[in-house]
């Protein structure tokens, strides 16, 4: 997945890695059914704290 996103992200800052890192958080509590799929959804249309991943 997170090859999907640098193929489509071209960034010199450090919004990349954190886009990236925010992605695969996301990913990882979805599939750990922490989220569901609409707040799955809900959080990628609207990004919070992309740049503090807990």
């Amino acid at each position: 997945m997170s090859e999907i996103f640098r193929a489509g992200v071209k960034d010199d800052s450090s919004f990349e890695d954190d886009f990236i890192d925010y992605m695969k958080s996301l990913h990882f509590k979805y599939l750990g059914q922490e989220i569901t799929i609409e707040e799955f959804r809900e959080y990628v249309k609207n990004p919070q704290n992309i740049h503090s991943i807990d």
